[in-house]
């Protein structure tokens, strides 16, 4: 008993000591209700993301983050457990599209349209009429 007592000890000394000096100070979040902010602050480039909750036609959720990272602007969209990450192609006056392999998204105001061969998915910001 005595030796798991101290093996527990130790162990938890080690993890303490292995810990990120920073802790959670390289990350500022700002939470609404349907949005996140986040800017990660660390060796690397700064990243800003902003996060959003969009709802499909079927009432299916998506979490649709916009970022801007060393490489440009992009867009991730989030649903089923399946993620499209596309970078930003065109800026538009209200909006952008973004592209990735055969997927076109283009954003605009509070809608979302994907577009992959003949399917087309259409979004819109949860709260939005």
């Amino acid at each position: 008993m005595k030796k798991s007592v101290i093996v527990f000890a130790v162990s938890l000394a080690f993890i303490a000591s292995c810990t990120k000096e920073s802790g959670n100070s390289g990350v500022i979040k700002n939470k609404s209700s349907d949005s996140t902010t986040a800017v990660l602050q660390e060796a690397a480039p700064e990243v800003q993301e902003e996060t959003h909750r969009y709802v499909a036609e079927d009432g299916t959720n998506a979490n649709v983050t916009f970022g801007t990272a060393e490489d440009g602007n992009y867009i991730s969209i989030l649903s089923n457990n399946k993620t499209i990450r596309a970078n930003e192609k065109e800026k538009l006056p209200y909006g952008a599209v973004y592209e990735t392999h055969d997927i076109v998204v283009r954003s605009e105001d509070n809608r979302i349209t994907i577009t992959q061969e003949n399917n087309i998915i259409e979004l819109k910001k949860a709260g939005t009429p």
